[in-house]
């Protein structure tokens, strides 16, 4: 009987565990955010989000599923799952990744600010989080440079 009280104590605390990880949480408000943000002004991502970040990592609409899934980044099944099904259009997936483990993700709608084919992509899905970018008047969104 004791063996047993011992076995659900230890199934009750690896299911609140898997609970806990089943999936990282969503940068908040980030949308809402970028949905201000003005036209013409420069930003990093390091200016909106609440938590601090090493890099983010962009997955455009109709991304390779394999290299969604081979990503070296450390992050739940049900995330990675959830990333590889890129099919939408309408929006893209940003990981916020610190130390090599995805930590939160945002999906931006396109409506809000659009990340697809304006030189952000020749420039690899992966940025800094203190990279700059900016605006412009159609909501694209381009790296800027000095």
């Amino acid at each position: 009987m004791a063996n047993l009280k011992f076995l659900n104590s230890i199934v009750l605390f690896i299911v609140s565990c898997i609970s806990l990880i089943g999936c990282a949480p969503p940068e908040p408000q980030l949308e809402l955010k970028l949905e201000n943000q003005p036209v013409g002004q420069v930003f990093s991502f390091a200016e909106y989000c609440e938590e601090k970040y090493d890099s983010i990592y962009l997955i455009q609409p109709y991304d390779d599923e394999e290299e969604i899934y081979s990503l070296p980044y450390k992050m739940s099944q049900r995330l990675r799952d959830k990333c590889s099904y890129t099919m939408a259009d309408t929006y893209v997936r940003i990981l916020f990744i610190n130390k090599g483990i995805v930590k939160a993700y945002s999906e931006i709608g396109y409506l809000k600010a659009y990340f697809s084919t304006n030189g952000l992509v020749d420039d690899g899905p992966i940025f800094s989080f203190d990279q700059r970018f900016i605006m412009d008047k159609d909501r694209k969104v381009h790296l800027y440079s000095e």
